[in-house]
């Protein structure tokens, strides 16, 4: 069964440490920052969200080498669940391809 609220619970658990690559990947293209540098600094503040048990969001607004760098508007987007989940309708008809519904299979049977 799935329970919605019991998934956003756990997503609110990682305290956003899923979207440091996007961070990363933001600090570089957006910036023009060294991969190096952005690695750097996106690894110094996910290690101390996880240490204070604070958002990644909010740890990295508060440094000065991203919040001079990125935009409020830029660093929520890299915080946008709509990105992760852009792909989900693909995957699901991909997945009632390989496995037939239980009505399918119960039409089968008979």
């Amino acid at each position: 069964m799935v329970r919605p609220e019991r998934m956003r619970e756990n997503i609110e658990r990682g305290l956003g440490l899923h979207c440091s690559s996007r961070v990363l990947l933001a600090l570089v293209e957006e910036t023009g920052m060294s991969r190096e540098e952005a690695y750097a600094i996106v690894q110094r503040n996910s290690m101390k969200a996880a240490d204070e048990r604070r958002q990644l969001r909010d740890t990295l607004a508060a440094d000065p080498h991203v919040a001079g760098r990125l935009s409020d508007e830029a660093l929520a987007a890299c915080f946008d669940e709509s990105h992760f989940l852009r792909n989900v309708g693909t995957a699901i008809a991909r997945l009632d391809q390989l496995v037939p519904s239980r009505k399918r299979a119960a039409d089968v049977a008979r």
